[in-house]
């Protein structure tokens, strides 16, 4: 009786665990690729700081330079996504970092 009783808990906890996991994976993308940082402001709750990039062109840069090559990036922290922004002030990636409430970025800051 006692392991019949284990069995239900074990299994009510992985499908809790395994529901908790599909609501994370399947939430919608707030910030899409291609909009601007006029767009993507006023979504953010509050105002975070532009991570720029050191970025030195030999020659003049081309167009699909200027359009593929980040600039900058901002960690949005209450999403757990970092934007990554090209010349023209447009997202061009989209990366989670945050799972299961643990956000990665910051836990890579604490073992630095």
């Amino acid at each position: 009786m006692r392991k019949l009783k284990f069995k239900y808990v074990f299994c009510i906890i992985c499908g809790l665990l395994l529901l908790f996991v599909l609501r994370e994976w399947l939430k919608p993308e707030r910030y899409k690729v291609g909009m601007t940082w006029a767009e993507v402001e006023p979504l953010m709750p509050e105002p975070y700081k532009k991570h720029r990039y050191g970025i030195d062109y030999e020659k003049e840069p081309t167009q699909r330079q200027l359009m593929e090559d980040a600039v900058y990036h901002v960690h949005e922290e209450r999403e757990g996504v970092v934007l990554v922004f090209n010349h023209y002030d447009k997202i061009i990636s989209t990366e989670r970092v945050k799972y299961l409430g643990v956000d990665l970025v910051k836990l890579k800051m604490l073992f630095n």
